[in-house]
């Protein structure tokens, strides 16, 4: 099988660990293509994916993005920062419905099954200011991934809040 991984530097493996290089380990007999790129947005991830000109030969995309959205809308260093690196972000929830489901169609398009995974969480206090707003984008991103019927929603903060109740 050839399944792509998109997302941002937790896709790529910063800080120090990929979790696509554990699944190569794992599945050495496919080819898992590493697509991650470090502070991502759903703007400067749907740029990047829309300039590459995959033919239809994936199996399976797996998407997480999300976090570098809601990030860079607290602290003015990660907003300078991605102004520097051209990672624009969102301005708001409905442009970035519009550039998910955007992204979400392409990769249907190139991929015979897509899985979408909302971003995880933020520190462990589930209802912190951050966590309450990826939460929000879970839902928005979960009601875009049911619009494919090739696209599968992939609840890894449900996982997480899981864990953390222990």
């Amino acid at each position: 099988m050839r399944i792509a991984f998109f997302g941002d530097s937790l896709t790529s493996g910063v800080p120090g660990s990929s979790y696509v290089a554990l699944l190569r380990e794992r599945f050495p007999d496919d080819t898992l293509l590493n697509f991650g790129k470090g502070n991502d947005t759903v703007v400067s991830l749907y740029r990047r994916i829309s300039a590459m000109g995959f033919d239809k030969s994936l199996d399976i995309a797996f998407l997480w993005i999300g976090v570098n959205d809601v990030l860079q809308t607290d602290r003015w260093p990660y907003r300078a920062f991605h102004r520097l690196l051209a990672q624009r972000r969102a301005t708001d929830m409905d442009e970035f419905r519009s550039f998910c489901r955007t992204t979400i169609n392409h990769l249907c398009e190139v991929a015979g099954r897509v899985i979408v995974a909302p971003p995880a969480l933020k520190g462990e206090d589930l209802e912190n200011p951050w966590n309450r707003r990826l939460a929000d984008l879970a839902g928005l991103i979960k009601d875009v991934t049911a619009e494919c019927d090739r696209a599968e929603f992939l609840d890894l903060q449900a996982a997480f809040a899981r864990e953390l109740a222990g």
